[in-house]
C-alpha cells in the first residue's frame, strides 16, 4: 500500500509539472529598468473624496469616455500653485500603482478587445523585456503621472524621487537605467536638471526615446487651435472627441512647455501661416499670406481662443489662451536649459526619422482666406512637414543640450517607434542585457566572426602570413526570395604593395573578398589574404569596409522641404493647377445639401470640380428643413456653418412628444459643446442656395445648370457623364471621378447600386402662420392615429407642418378630400395652441404632399463613380436624420481622397473607395434604423400589442435621465451608436412588458406581452439586416474597411 501511495504522489508531482505554467526567464545580473511614458500615456482615476474614496478611470476608457472627460478630467491652472485643479472639487485624479506601476503604462484601456493595440503604450516593451529577463517588482518598473500637469511640478518630482528611492531597493542597491518616451523626456531632464544630487545617486544611465527637447511645433499650435486626437483610425470614433480634449489641453502647463522653443536657432524656423483677407489704404481688398514667428504666434493664440468657452455644470467658464500658464512654461524652459547629466551617468538619445513631421501650420488659402481669428478653431490646418516621427521633428529630438553618449535616428512613428524592433535591439545592447560587442546600433548589423585561421612560413628568406577569415554579417532585412536565388556571389581582389628601403624589406598584400547571397536575414563573406610585411591591418581594414557596403542594407529618409513659393501654388493635398488648368478632377451630378456640400469641400481642397445641377433656381421643397445637431457638427467640420446664417434659421434645441393631452420635452444635450451647436430648421431651398454660393465662390469649382442623361462607360469604368445644357445642347464631360448625388428621383442609380425603394408613407405640407409653438425652439412630435404629425420652426413667423399619411395614396386636394380630412381627423388631435392656425393654414390653401421613401444602401462598386447622398440611401424623414447623414458622408470622402495625388487609376481607386460604404456604416445605419423603428412605433395600429409598445416608449422617454439622454443623443446624431440603439429599443419593449406585468399578471396580459417583444424584435431586426449587421456593428471584421490609398 505504501508504494502504491508513493506511487500515486510520484504521478500527481509528475503531471503537476507537466501542466504547470512555465515561469519566465529571469536575470539576476539585469540592473533595474524605470519607464517614463510621455504626454497622454498614463492610466488616470478620479477618486470620489465623498463616496468612501471610490475610484473610476477616466484615462483612457471607451464607454463615455467623452462624458467623462468633460465632467472629470477638465480642469483649471491655479498660478499660485502651479497645477491644473480638476473642476470637479469632489474628486482627486490619481495614477494607479499597481505591478510596480507598470498596469498605468502598459495598455491604456484595458477592457478595449477590438483595436486593442491602439491603446498599447510600453505595452510591446514591456513584454519583450520580460523575455530578455528583467522580472516585474524586481528590475522592471513603471512610473505614470498625471501628463496633464507641468514636467516641473513640485508633487510629480516628489513622487519620482520616493520612486527612484524604492526601484533601488527593491533591486538590491542597483543603479537605475531610465527609458523615456516623448515629453517623459522632459520630466525626466526637469528632474535632472533640479534634483542632480538625487539623479546621481540612484540613475546608472538614461535612455530619451522620441523626446521634443526643443519643442514639436506644429502639432501644439494645431492643438491650441483645433484639438488632438490620441487615436488615428475607426477607434477614434470610441475616444475622446477633438474638441473635448481641446478644452482639457488648453488649461494644462505640459502642453505649453511643448511649444517651440523661442531661444533655439531653429534650421527650419517653425511658422504659424495664416492667409488673410486685408483692406490697404484705399480701402482695396488684398488676400495675403501672414507669416508668423514662434513668439508672434502667441497674439494669434489669444485673439483666437478670446471667445473660447466651455459649459461645466450650467456654468459658462472661459477658457482663452493662458497667459499665466504661458508664464510657468518659460520658467520650465529655463530650468531644462541649465541641465546637464550628472558625473557617472551615461545619456542615450533615440529620435524618430523618415516621416513627414507637421513644422509650420497654415490656415485658409488664397480662394478662402480667414477673415475671423476666432474661425481657426474650425479650420483645417495644413502643413509643411520636416523629417521626424509625424509628431517630433528630428530636429528638436536630436538638440538635447546633453553630453550624449550617442544619438541614433530610427524611422517610425512616434507611439508606433516603441514596438520597434530595431529600437529593442538597440536598447538591449545599451542595457548590456545582451552585450554584443560586434552590434552596430546605429546601422542596426551585427559583424559575427565565424571563422579565423593564420599561417605564418617563410619562403625564399621572406616571411609570408596567409590569413583566412569568415564573418556572418546579420540583420532584420532580407533581400527578396527571386533576387536571393538569381544572384551570385561578390567578388572582390585588391594588391596593396609599397616598396622596401635601405632599413625595411619590401611589403605586398593580396586579397579577394566573398560576398554571397543574403540568406534567413544572414550574409556570409569571406576574406582570403596573403601578405608579405606589414600590411595586414590594411587589408583586414579594407577587407571590412568592403564588407559593410556589399551588405547592401539602406536606412531611407523621407522629408520634405517645401519652398515657399510652391507653398503659394499648392493645394492642401500637394496637387498644383500649373500643369493643366482646363481639365476636371471630378464631376458632381447635383447640386442639393450632398452636391453643394460636396462640391465646396472637394474645391478647398484643390479638386477641379465640374458641378452639373438640373436647376440651379431656389429649390422649394417640403423636407431637408431640419438639420440636427451632429449635422450642424459636421457642417462646421466642412466649413459650411455661415450658410444656415442669414436665411432666417431657427435654432432647434430639442422635441417635445404629445400623446392622449400629455406631454413630455426631450432637450438635446448640449451642456458640453460649444454654444452655437444647436439644431438648425429653416427653408430649405435658402439653405441649398447659400452652399451653392459659397461652393461658387472657389475659382476651381464650376457650377452648370443641366440635366445628365447618361455615364460614359468604357470596359466597365466611368469615364464621365453626357448631359444637356439648359438650352438643350447635347454635351460630354469627362473626369477620373464622377460622384452622381442626382436625389431620391435619381436617374443614374441604376447601374451604380440595387435599389429597393420602399414608399411606407406621405407627407401633407402646410405652413402655419403668427402662431408660438407650445416648446420654444423645439420640434413637436404629436403621437396622432394614424401616424405622427410633426411641427417645427422654419422662420420667425412660420411653423412647418407635416402630417404623415401611411400608404401611398393620399386625399385628393383637389376635390376637396384632404381638407375634410385634416380638419375631422387631424385637426382634434393636434394641441390647442396651433388649432386655430392648423384650420386657418388648411383654408388658405396652399397644401403640399411628398412620398417619403426608404432605399437601404447597397452599391456596386464601380471604377470612375461613386453614389451619395438621396440617390445612395434613404430613409423615414420623421428624424429628420436625412442631412445628417449625407454630411457625415462627405467628411469620409473628403478625407479619403486627402492623401490621393492624382484619380487617374480608376481600378485602385474604386477599391480602395468600397472602404467608404464599411466606414459609414455605424453612423448611417444607426440613423436609418432609428428612423424606420420610431416611424413603426410612433404609428397607431390595431395591435394590442403594437398600441402597447408605443405608449412604453411615451412613457420611457418621459422618464428623462438616461432613458430620454441616450434616446435624444441618437436622434440628434450627437452620439450615433448601433448598440446604444439596440440597448435603448429593447429597454423600451422590456419597460412595456414590466408596465403590463404589474400590478399582476394575467394570461392575456403575458400574452401581450409575449406578442411585444415579438413585435419589437419583428420592427429592428429585419432593418438591422437590410444595414448589414457585420457592416453595421463589427465593420472592422469587413475586409473593405482596411484598404489603404493607392500608390501614387
Amino acid at each position: 500500500m505504501a508504494m502504491l501511495l508513493e506511487d500515486i504522489v510520484r504521478s500527481v508531482e509528475l503531471w503537476l509539472r507537466l501542466i504547470k505554467k512555465p515561469q519566465p526567464y529571469v536575470d539576476p545580473n539585469l540592473d533595474p529598468v524605470l519607464l517614463v511614458p510621455g504626454i497622454a500615456g498614463s492610466i488616470l482615476k478620479a477618486v470620489d473624496k465623498e463616496n468612501g474614496d471610490k475610484e473610476e478611470r477616466v484615462w483612457i476608457r471607451i464607454l463615455a469616455a467623452d462624458y467623462t472627460c468633460r465632467t472629470k478630467l477638465w480642469s483649471r491652472f491655479d498660478p499660485q500653485t502651479g497645477r491644473s485643479v480638476t473642476l470637479d472639487p469632489k474628486r482627486n485624479i490619481v495614477v494607479p500603482e499597481d505591478r510596480y506601476g507598470l498596469h498605468a503604462i502598459d495598455v491604456l484601456d484595458p477592457d478595449m478587445i477590438i483595436g486593442r493595440d491602439c491603446v498599447y503604450y510600453f505595452h510591446d516593451m514591456i513584454v519583450e523585456m520580460i523575455k530578455w529577463g528583467f522580472q516585474e517588482g524586481k528590475t522592471l518598473f513603471g512610473f505614470g503621472y498625471d501628463f496633464r500637469q507641468s514636467n516641473r511640478l513640485p508633487e510629480t518630482l516628489e513622487r519620482l524621487a520616493k520612486k527612484l528611492e524604492s526601484v533601488y531597493q527593491a533591486s538590491g542597491g542597483k543603479k537605475i537605467n531610465i527609458i523615456s518616451h516623448s515629453m517623459g523626456g522632459l520630466l525626466v531632464k526637469c528632474f535632472m536638471s533640479l534634483h542632480s544630487d538625487i539623479f546621481e545617486k540612484y540613475v546608472k544611465n538614461w535612455i530619451a526615446i522620441a523626446a521634443p527637447f526643443r519643442g514639436a511645433p506644429g502639432y501644439i499650435t494645431s492643438t491650441f487651435l483645433n484639438g488632438m486626437s490620441f487615436v488615428e483610425g475607426w477607434e477614434q470614433n470610441f475616444f475622446i472627441s477633438k474638441w473635448s480634449m481641446h478644452q482639457l489641453l488648453i488649461e494644462c502647463p505640459s502642453i505649453y512647455e511643448l511649444m517651440a522653443c523661442p531661444h533655439f536657432h531653429w534650421q527650419h524656423l517653425p511658422v504659424l501661416e495664416i492667409w488673410r483677407e486685408k483692406q490697404d489704404s484705399e480701402g482695396n481688398s488684398q488676400i495675403i499670406l501672414e507669416s508668423y514667428s514662434p513668439k508672434e504666434s502667441i497674439q494669434i493664440f489669444k485673439d483666437a481662443l478670446s471667445s473660447n468657452t466651455v459649459i461645466y455644470d450650467g456654468e459658462d467658464i472661459p477658457l482663452p489662451f493662458n497667459l499665466d500658464i504661458l508664464k510657468w512654461a518659460d520658467e520650465t524652459q529655463k530650468v531644462l536649459s541649465h541641465a546637464k547629466v550628472p558625473t557617472g551617468v551615461k545619456f542615450y538619445n533615440i529620435y524618430g526619422i523618415s516621416l513627414e513631421t507637421p513644422h509650420t501650420v497654415c490656415y485658409g488659402s488664397a480662394e478662402v482666406p480667414v477673415t475671423d481669428l476666432p474661425e481657426l478653431r474650425f479650420c483645417e490646418p495644413k502643413y509643411i512637414c520636416v523629417d521626424g516621427d509625424g509628431t517630433v521633428p528630428a530636429e528638436s529630438a536630436k538638440a538635447d543640450g546633453l553630453n550624449a553618449e550617442a544619438r541614433v535616428g530610427v524611422p517610425g512613428e512616434h507611439r508606433g517607434i516603441l514596438s520597434d524592433h530595431h529600437l529593442f535591439r538597440i536598447v538591449k545592447h545599451w542595457l548590456k542585457a545582451d552585450s554584443d560587442p560586434f552590434y552596430n546600433p546605429i546601422n542596426d548589423y551585427v559583424i559575427l566572426p565565424t571563422a579565423f585561421e593564420m599561417e605564418k612560413h617563410k619562403e625564399s628568406g621572406l616571411q609570408f602570413t596567409s590569413l583566412k577569415e569568415e564573418w556572418e554579417i546579420i540583420s532584420e532585412e532580407q533581400d527578396e526570395h527571386d533576387n536571393m536565388v538569381n544572384r551570385k556571389p561578390f567578388v572582390s581582389s585588391i594588391c596593396i604593395s609599397q616598396a622596401g628601403d635601405d632599413q625595411s624589406s619590401p611589403a605586398e598584400a593580396c586579397a579577394t573578398v566573398t560576398v554571397h547571397p543574403q540568406s534567413e536575414g544572414k550574409q556570409h563573406v569571406e576574406l582570403n589574404a596573403y601578405l608579405l610585411g606589414g600590411v595586414i591591418a590594411s587589408v583586414f581594414g579594407w577587407g571590412l569596409l568592403l564588407a559593410f557596403h556589399a551588405k547592401g542594407r539602406r536606412k531611407v529618409r523621407v522629408s520634405m522641404d517645401i519652398p515657399r513659393d510652391s507653398t503659394l501654388k499648392s493645394s492642401e493635398n500637394g496637387m498644383s493647377w500649373a500643369c493643366n488648368p482646363e481639365s476636371t478632377d471630378i464631376i458632381i451630378v447635383g447640386a442639393g445639401v450632398a452636391g453643394s456640400a460636396l462640391a465646396y469641400t472637394l474645391g478647398k481642397d484643390g479638386r477641379r470640380v465640374h458641378v452639373i445641377e438640373r436647376d440651379l433656381t431656389e429649390p422649394d421643397r417640403i423636407v431637408g428643413e431640419l438639420l440636427q445637431p451632429g449635422g450642424y457638427l459636421k457642417l462646421i467640420e466642412l466649413g459650411l456653418e455661415d450658410c444656415v446664417s442669414d436665411i432666417d434659421a431657427q435654432r432647434v434645441l430639442g422635441y417635445a412628444i404629445f400623446k392622449d393631452g400629455k406631454s413630455t420635452k426631450l432637450s438635446y444635450p448640449l451642456e458640453n459643446f460649444p454654444s452655437d451647436v444647436a439644431g438648425r430648421s429653416f427653408h430649405h431651398g435658402r439653405f441649398i442656395q447659400k452652399m451653392r454660393e459659397k461652393a461658387a465662390t472657389l475659382s476651381n469649382v464650376k457650377l452648370e445648370q443641366g440635366t445628365v442623361t447618361s455615364l460614359l462607360k468604357e470596359n466597365g469604368t466611368i469615364k464621365g457623364v453626357q448631359y444637356r445644357t439648359k438650352v438643350g445642347q447635347e454635351l460630354t464631360a469627362y473626369a477620373p471621378l464622377t460622384i452622381v448625388c442626382d436625389g431620391c428621383f435619381s436617374n443614374l442609380r441604376q447601374s451604380l447600386c440595387n435599389p429597393k425603394v420602399e414608399i411606407p408613407s406621405c407627407f401633407v405640407g402646410l405652413v402655419l402662420e403668427n402662431c408660438n409653438l407650445p416648446y420654444e425652439n423645439h420640434g413637436h412630435v404629436v403621437l396622432a392615429d394614424p401616424s405622427p404629425i410633426l411641427f417645427y420652426p422654419i422662420s420667425d413667423t412660420e411653423i412647418r407642418c407635416l402630417v404623415d399619411v401611411p400608404g401611398q395614396k393620399v386625399p385628393s386636394v383637389s376635390n376637396g378630400e384632404m381638407s375634410h380630412y385634416l380638419k375631422n381627423t387631424i385637426a382634434p388631435q393636434i394641441p390647442p395652441e396651433l388649432h386655430d392656425a392648423f384650420i386657418s393654414a388648411i383654408d388658405k390653401g396652399g397644401i403640399r404632399t411628398m412620398t417619403n421613401r426608404s432605399m437601404p444602401a447597397s452599391p456596386y462598386p464601380t471604377p470612375g463613380a461613386l453614389l451619395m447622398g438621396d440617390a445612395f440611401n434613404m430613409r423615414h424623414p420623421l428624424t429628420g436624420g436625412g442631412m445628417t447623414v449625407a454630411l457625415s458622408d462627405i467628411v469620409l470622402v473628403r478625407d479619403l481622397l486627402r492623401p490621393l495625388n492624382n484619380l487617374n487609376d480608376a481600378s485602385s481607386l474604386c477599391k480602395y473607395l468600397e472602404s467608404f460604404y464599411t466606414l459609414r456604416k455605424p453612423v448611417a445605419s444607426t440613423i436609418n434604423t432609428l428612423a424606420g423603428a420610431l416611424y413603426k412605433v410612433f404609428s397607431a395600429s390595431p395591435d394590442p400589442a403594437r398600441n402597447e409598445m408605443r405608449q412604453a416608449c411615451f412613457e420611457y422617454l418621459s422618464l428623462g435621465g438616461v432613458f430620454s439622454n441616450g434616446p435624444i443623443a441618437l436622434l440628434s446624431g450627437l452620439d450615433p451608436r448601433p448598440l446604444s440603439l439596440v440597448l435603448h429599443f429593447f429597454a423600451v419593449a422590456i419597460y412595456g412588458v414590466s408596465r403590463l406585468m404589474l400590478p399582476l399578471p394575467s394570461p392575456k396580459r403575458l400574452w401581450t406581452s409575449a406578442r411585444l417583444i415579438s413585435g419589437a424584435s419583428g420592427i429592428i431586426f429585419p432593418i438591422i439586416k437590410g444595414e448589414g449587421v457585420r457592416q453595421m456593428f463589427f465593420p472592422v471584421m469587413v475586409p473593405a474597411y482596411h484598404r489603404s490609398p493607392p500608390m501614387a
